[in-house]
């Protein structure tokens, strides 16, 4: 077999496997592990946080799959973190004013991290509204979504934490993390 041949019956090897790679969330969601997916990550002291979207580009009718993953780096097996709101929390954004916030979930909740260990959460969003809103029809549309998909637009999403090492009452400096990536709903 030719030295070519070869190398292009690994590299579909890998692509396949590539494609259809899974990681499992701890809420039993599985996740691509290879394929398309882009990712930020930032890292402060002993930890790192990583934003991570299966894709750069969406249909509008299929759901947004982002997930942010925080690991201790430390030289601790384990330590415990509380946060002072949502211990991640993510956000979109587009261009022309259309904005998801927030979605609180675990506020002021203490979690054990293991050293190199990733906590992982899917990406949640959530909105408030004025009737004298310009986008009023596009967050009643997402909130009747069950699947919460982003209607079309290029959106910066981010996710962010601030949280204290140890005992939440023990006066520790917040550490605060955010990373951002773009994706396309058209």
């Amino acid at each position: 077999m030719s030295r070519s041949r070869s190398m292009a019956i690994v590299l579909t090897l890998v692509l396949a496997g590539g494609l259809f790679g899974l990681t499992r969330l701890a809420d039993g969601t599985d996740w691509p592990l290879f394929g398309t997916q882009i990712r930020a990550q930032t890292v402060s002291s002993e930890f790192e946080l990583v934003l991570v979207a299966d894709r750069r580009r969406y249909a509008p009718d299929v759901p947004i799959r982002v997930w942010a993953k925080l690991t201790y780096r430390g030289p601790d097996d384990q330590i415990v973190i509380s946060g002072q709101r949502a211990l991640i929390s993510f956000g979109a954004s587009r261009p022309d004013g259309l904005q998801f916030g927030i979605a609180w979930d675990d506020v002021g909740a203490e979690f054990l991290l293991d050293r190199n260990v990733s906590l992982d959460r899917p990406f949640a969003v959530g909105y408030g509204y004025g009737e004298d809103d310009p986008f009023v029809d596009v967050y009643r549309a997402f909130e009747r979504d069950p699947q919460h998909r982003l209607p079309p637009g290029r959106y910066e999403l981010k996710a962010a934490t601030e949280f204290r090492v140890g005992d939440q009452r023990a006066g520790a400096e917040l550490m605060p993390m955010e990373v951002s990536l773009s994706v396309e709903v058209e």
